[in-house]
């Protein structure tokens, strides 16, 4: 199958202009988090990277980091994650500022930081606290100039990941930091419940995406180039149901794509059999019906 990756972002430009003042005022010393929240498919990640190219196109350092599925049983991966990609080309020794801090970072930089690296106090108050400072001195320290943080799909986080991201979002405002956080309102989460505390609160703003209109599915369709027939586009707005992925990969393959067939199955492989059966049913009747005819 070909792939097909539309060159515009389509129907997202109050969404752009959300992450472009939020670094505007990371960069002077304003910094704050930004959640973007939305269906799988909805173009999270697109988002995502454009905020990364204008970042980069700044000269702003942009480390990345990603939950998987099996994140919730490993503590502190997307950070980790984000944190190496920094440590690449710099050195933590560099800063002696930050050698009172080194043991809180030792379970997120296993290998490069000794657990029994010189701290504060061993017994320090507020475990999870003194990490998330640590993090933000090591920040501070490596990217004085100011750095984004992106972290997606922080709906497969672990508590500990999300405990600590936290206390960054509710300490960032006063660094030149921006985090980006993405992940699915659906089904409930640490991170979903963490992003609803974090409503309302300053340096945090919410952004939760939604399905493009039939209009826009057109316009995506036309900057992706598809030379297509009145039928076939009327099946490809249909279809994607204004997914923008969906958009993609409907032109990319001539039936039902593989990664659709895999993504409903995996979910629905969560269901149980009745609702599973309530879908088949759904599948039959449409998206409206009689619920006295679903027995």
């Amino acid at each position: 199958m070909r792939q097909v990756l539309c060159p515009e972002v389509v129907g997202r430009a109050a969404e752009l202009q959300v992450l472009e003042a939020a670094l505007a005022d990371a960069l002077e010393g304003k910094g704050g988090c930004v959640v973007v929240a939305g269906d799988a498919g909805i173009g999270k990640s697109r988002l995502v990277r454009e905020l990364s190219a204008l970042a980069g196109g700044r000269g702003v350092p942009v480390v990345t980091g990603r939950a998987v599925p099996a994140s919730s049983s490993t503590p502190f991966r997307p950070l980790t994650e984000a944190l190496l990609q920094l440590l690449r080309d710099r050195s933590l020794l560099q800063d002696p500022g930050l050698q009172p801090w080194l043991s809180h970072l030792a379970a997120l930089l296993p290998g490069i930081v000794e657990a029994g690296a010189s701290s504060l106090s061993d017994g320090l108050a507020g475990g999870e606290a003194a990490r998330g400072e640590a993090v933000l001195r090591l920040l501070r320290s490596l990217c004085p100039q100011g750095a984004v943080m992106a972290l997606e799909d922080m709906h497969w986080a672990d508590p500990d990941t999300v405990s600590l991201l936290e206390y960054l979002a509710d300490n960032a405002t006063g660094e030149r930091l921006l985090l980006v956080v993405s992940l699915r309102g659906d089904p409930a989460s640490p991170a979903v419940e963490m992003t609803r505390r974090q409503r309302g609160r300053a340096g945090v703003v919410q952004v939760t995406l939604t399905r493009l209109s039939e209009p826009e599915v057109a316009a995506m369709l036309d900057a992706c180039g598809a030379d297509l027939d009145a039928d076939a586009r009327a099946r490809v707005v249909r279809a994607s149901d204004g997914i923008p992925l969906l958009v993609e990969e409907l032109l990319a393959s001539p039936g039902l794509p593989e990664s659709i067939v895999d993504t409903v199955r995996a979910r629905m492989t969560e269901l149980s059999d009745d609702d599973r059966a309530v879908l088949e049913a759904a599948a039959v009747m449409g998206r409206h019906f009689d619920w006295e005819i679903l027995p």
